[in-house]
């Protein structure tokens, strides 16, 4: 029985009835990082996760002591402080007389299934909202056809001096804009297929970096990290150049503030869709194409995050964007059978990461 415990995949440990870690299986330092050691002597209340005050913990307890077993899925604190959820079983152990002498936890770690399950959420919402822009881009495509198409015809019926010529010159370009915006909802919707060749990322990056560099304060860097031009990824020229530009403009909105703004941006090969970050990918043995766009500014809370590629979400003042960038990138990176990562913390900085299958 003990040989089983210690070869358990699953964190398993006893304790008394205050709480005082008694026993602690091999699994509990596998999966947390903590030592056996620190765990033996100690009580649970030193492990408890922040999320939950004392009083839930308390309720569980009660019950337990009580001669039921609870479950339940609960977060665990790591050694480097990151948060594990566990599916949890807490049962009394009982003597001859019904009395609960001990307490045994087991307890399963699912933060892969969990994040599976965000990923797919977050993946099957992102797909609805893609088919509504599809369908309301082309009946508003239309619409705009036919608008910019009556005002030059109205104003082929008017003088050179009128000033309806001047109204009708603006509202044409109005609708020009329009129908960019439509163009990029379109993009979303992944209705644009793309026109793949090989092509030099530095170059991608030097000619967006020319295009933004009037946008770009003295107080910010940009530095390249390890952008081999040797490796060539396939894409879509204009596309991949529409994802650069728009990280970078996000970067740069980001960092604006900052004294000593900072974005970097790196492109690598990686072997496995472990590196990528990215979730469904991660025991594939393929190659894939990383590219990384990071700063150093504002960054974004988990609620942000959770929203930030669907179109006409922002987090911009009125007037300082369409909401449409990101999700534009997400739009052209799927298209490419791609995936986007986004890391950021409020304070701390944001990194994209784009996957990219790479075919030699």
């Amino acid at each position: 029985l003990y040989t089983a415990l210690e070869q358990m995949d699953e964190i398993m440990f006893i304790s008394d009835t205050v709480g005082s870690i008694l026993y602690m299986n091999p699994a509990g330092q596998k999966i947390t990082g903590i030592p056996v050691n620190d765990y033996l002597g100690r009580n649970t209340r030193e492990f408890r996760h922040p999320a939950y005050d004392t009083e839930f913990y308390e309720q569980i307890w009660k019950t337990v002591l009580a001669g039921n077993t609870w479950q339940g899925e609960l977060k665990l604190l790591t050694k480097q402080n990151k948060t594990l959820f566990v599916h949890t079983i807490i049962t009394p152990i009982k003597d001859e007389q019904g009395r609960v002498i001990n307490v045994v936890t087991l307890m399963r770690d699912i933060t892969r299934e969990k994040e599976m399950q965000l990923f797919m959420q977050r993946s099957q919402k992102l797909e609805m909202i893609g088919r509504f822009a599809g369908g309301l881009a082309h009946d508003f495509n239309n619409i705009l056809a036919t608008m910019i198409g009556y005002s030059d015809m109205a104003r082929d019926e008017l003088s050179g001096d009128s000033k309806a010529v001047e109204y009708l010159s603006k509202l044409k370009t109005s609708g020009i804009k329009a129908r960019e915006l439509v163009q990029q909802l379109l993009t979303f919707n992944r209705s644009l297929e793309p026109r793949k060749a090989r092509i030099s990322p530095i170059q991608i990056v030097e000619e967006s970096l020319t295009l933004v560099k009037h946008q770009i304060p003295k107080h910010i860097s940009v530095y390249y990290d390890e952008i081999d031009p040797g490796v060539m990824p396939r894409v879509d020229p204009v596309q991949f150049k529409q994802v650069v530009l728009n990280l970078l403009n996000n970067a740069i909105q980001a960092v604006e503030k900052k004294k000593n703004g900072i974005i970097r941006i790196s492109g690598r090969l990686a072997e496995g869709g472990k590196q990528c970050k990215v979730i469904e990918l991660e025991n594939s043995s393929d190659t894939f194409y990383l590219f990384e766009i990071s700063d150093n500014g504002t960054g974004m809370d988990k609620n942000t995050i959770e929203h930030i590629f669907e179109p006409f979400f922002t987090t911009r003042p009125v007037g300082k964007g369409s909401g449409m960038g990101l999700s534009v990138v997400y739009g052209i990176i799927t298209a490419h059978n791609g995936k986007v990562y986004v890391d950021s913390k409020p304070g701390e900085g944001t990194t994209f990461t784009i996957c990219l299958p790479f075919d030699d």
